[in-house]
């Protein structure tokens, strides 16, 4: 997809307002030129929820059923598993090496000069902050209500698959200590986009 787009001249045809990718630094690379004004946006996940929510996704897509029944605690402890996986794409770390603290600061000094932070527990608050801040037409029209509903419902029907197959993950249980400790650098970047998702609602003004 994002090879075609750079073949189609997409970014300087003008005619996209939003483009969305997971494939940060290769998206970023191939499609835009290096004089494109752009903003980004992103939601930021707390790392332990992110495991969970890989896990279940792992599950529901492995091909093997041997894979589909592993426990969290076993995926945590595979390969199929990448701590710190949010740190890396952002500072656009691709070694098999574990990152340090200096991508850890690159990341959180992208994410301040060049993102929008919302917050996926934030969901709701966090589209109207982007609404605000690229000042987004129709988000109270009645199509863009009901698609913030849908989007809600379904967040929330995910959640509670998730729960039925997971279970309650406690709070400094060893399955969470043993993700927390996957996870060190993205545990502080959670914790810097919390205090900058806070700091740009502040700063930014509701649209009138």
């Amino acid at each position: 997809g994002i090879l075609r787009a750079e073949g189609l001249e997409l970014i300087t045809s003008g005619f996209p307002d939003i483009v969305v990718t997971g494939l940060l630094h290769f998206g970023l690379n191939a499609l835009f030129p290096t004089d494109t004004k752009a903003r980004m946006f992103t939601i930021i996940r707390h790392p332990v929820d992110l495991a969970i929510s890989s896990y279940y996704d792992f599950t529901q897509d492995a091909a093997e059923a041997v894979l589909r029944d592993i426990t969290l605690d076993e995926f945590i402890e595979s390969n199929y598993y990448e701590g710190d996986a949010l740190t890396k794409i952002i500072c656009g770390y691709g070694r098999s090496d574990p990152p340090t603290g200096d991508h850890l600061h690159l990341a959180q000094e992208i994410l301040r000069t060049k993102f929008v932070v919302g917050l996926h527990d934030k969901l709701a608050e966090s589209i109207t902050l982007f609404e605000d801040y690229f000042h987004w037409e129709g988000g109270n029209s009645q199509s863009a209500t009901s698609c913030k509903s849908e989007l809600k419902k379904a967040e929330n029907q995910r959640e509670l698959d998730m729960y039925h197959k997971v279970g309650n993950v406690k709070l400094g249980s060893t399955i969470y200590k043993k993700i927390e400790e996957r996870n060190t650098l993205d545990l502080e970047l959670y914790w810097y986009a919390l205090d900058l998702h806070r700091a740009q609602r502040a700063f930014i003004s509701p649209k009138e």
